[in-house]
C-alpha cells in the first residue's frame, strides 16, 4: 500500500493550502451575517476567529499560489485563468487581512458586526472567493493544470506560451 499517492503526484503544494481560507472565510461570512440579525455573542466569537484564521491561512495560500504560478507548466488557457484567479484572490486576501486585523486588535466586538461597511466587506470577500475559487477549479478540472495527465499530454508538443502580464 502506497500512502499519500495523491500528494506524491502533486506538482506543487498550493492545493494543500487553498481550502483552509475558503472554508474559514466562508464560515466567518455566514456567521457574521447571522450575527447581524441576531445578537449571539458566542457565534460572534466563532465568526471572529474564523475570519482571523481564514485571513492568516490565506497568506499561505497566496504565497504557495505565486510559487505554483511561476513553476507550473501551463498553456495559454491555463495562464489566462491563472491571471484571473490571481487578480481576484489577491484582493480577497488583502480585504480579509484588513477585516481580520481590525477584529484581532479590537477589544469590544459588540457593535462591529452591525456596521454595514464591515458586513459589505464580508459579502464582497464571499463573492470574490466564490469566483476566484471557480477560476482555480477551471484551471485544474477543465484544463488539467498541475495534473499528471496534463504533463503526459503536453510532454511531446511542449507546453508554453507568451507571458504578457
Amino acid at each position: 500500500m502506497n500512502i499519500f499517492e495523491g500528494l506524491q503526484a502533486a506538482v506543487n503544494v498550493h492545493p494543500l493550502f487553498v481550502h483552509f481560507p475558503i472554508a474559514l472565510l466562508m464560515i466567518a461570512g455566514v456567521l457574521f451575517i447571522v450575527c447581524y440579525f441576531m445578537d449571539l455573542p458566542e457565534l460572534r466569537a466563532a465568526a471572529k476567529w474564523n475570519l482571523i484564521l481564514g485571513s492568516l491561512s490565506a497568506i499561505a495560500a497566496a504565497v504557495t499560489g505565486f510559487i505554483a504560478a511561476n513553476s507550473l507548466p501551463h498553456n495559454q488557457e491555463i495562464h489566462e485563468a491563472m491571471l484571473m484567479h490571481r487578480n481576484i484572490m489577491v484582493p480577497a486576501t488583502l480585504l480579509s487581512l484588513a477585516l481580520g486585523g481590525c477584529l484581532f486588535f479590537k477589544k469590544d466586538l459588540s457593535l462591529i458586526h452591525k456596521q454595514k461597511v464591515f458586513l459589505a466587506g464580508l459579502i464582497l470577500i464571499l463573492g470574490l472567493l466564490a469566483v476566484g475559487a471557480d477560476y482555480g477549479g477551471k484551471m485544474v478540472f477543465k484544463y488539467g493544470a498541475g495534473t499528471e495527465l496534463f504533463k503526459k499530454l503536453n510532454a511531446e508538443e511542449g507546453v508554453g506560451h507568451k507571458h504578457v502580464d
